[in-house]
């Protein structure tokens, strides 16, 4: 094998390993941020309203 066909091959084996390691890796889960947000929505709109009142009533 000559210096061009070895670099050849080495680039698709790359691209290869490349396309293998997105489809593997680990998403984020989402779903912890909307159970979060669902415990901190109610007293977060108490925090606005009372501000509200303060600055605006």
């Amino acid at each position: 094998m000559n210096k061009i066909a070895v670099k050849k091959k080495i680039q698709k084996l790359e691209a290869e390993i490349s396309l293998l390691k997105s489809a593997v890796s680990q998403r984020p889960d989402f779903e912890i941020d909307e159970q979060n947000w669902k415990k901190i929505k109610p007293a977060l709109k108490k925090a606005r309203a009372q501000t509200y009142k303060e600055v605006y009533g």
